[in-house]
């Protein structure tokens, strides 16, 4: 502890000893030895004493908050080369580091992925809302505790973007186009509801297109 309180911090760029005392500590070699010869400064009086220690340890604390700045620089350097920001999109399953320990069991035989989740919203700049199901409570994870996953997932619940409902294929037999029928085509006569209220004939199909609905018979009394 002598040893380390004595010794130069590299990122401080003074010892312990000094920014605490406001002077190095002395060794048992310095009674062999004797100090190093320095041009020892003399005080007319304590309170000129206190002053100039007070200087010195205003001055040394000011250099290393600068030291210590730097060093932190340097280490966020050497830390961003290798880190790789997290890209994670909403709609996208991944899997959520949660580990488990178990009395007895080492930490490499158990299983430290849960999942799959569902991204349902993004907080910027590194924190996503996951969803296990649909029922299932929401919460709140750092980017670094998930990653993409590859094998089959369940149906998503979330709404479509409307640059996905532009894409999404639809099958021909699956697309109705609302064509008005023919003044030559057979046209059937008009249903009459038979519920307390009766169908108004501009209500009829012949005035609508085959794919739109009548409305609702509690609605007849309610004009549009």
């Amino acid at each position: 502890m002598a040893a380390y309180g004595a010794a130069k911090h590299e990122s401080t760029g003074y010892s312990p000893n000094f920014l605490i005392f406001g002077r190095e500590a002395r060794a048992p070699i310095d009674l062999v030895l004797g100090p190093p010869p320095v041009d020892e400064e003399t005080f007319s009086s304590a309170d000129e004493f206190v002053a100039q220690m007070q200087r010195m340890q205003r001055e040394s604390y000011a250099l290393a908050r600068e030291h210590l700045g730097a060093a932190a620089e340097r280490r966020k350097d050497a830390y961003d080369i290798k880190a790789k920001p997290a890209r994670f999109e909403v709609g996208q399953w991944v899997w959520y580091l949660y580990p488990r320990r178990y009395a007895g069991r080492s930490l490499k035989w158990n299983k430290c992925y849960q999942g799959p989740y569902l991204i349902t919203r993004a907080i910027p700049p590194c924190d996503f809302v996951i969803q296990r199901t649909q029922k299932g409570k929401p919460f709140v994870v750092h980017g670094d505790k998930l990653k993409p996953y590859y094998g089959e997932t369940p149906a998503s619940w979330l709404p479509k973007t409307a640059a996905e409902q532009s894409t999404s294929v639809v099958p021909d037999a699956e697309i109705a186009v609302d064509t008005p029928p023919s003044n030559d085509a057979v046209v059937p006569p008009a249903k009459v509801s038979r519920g307390r209220h009766r169908q108004p004939d501009h209500h009829s199909d012949t005035e609508i297109g085959r794919r739109q609905r009548r409305r609702p018979a509690y609605l007849h009394d309610y004009q549009l």
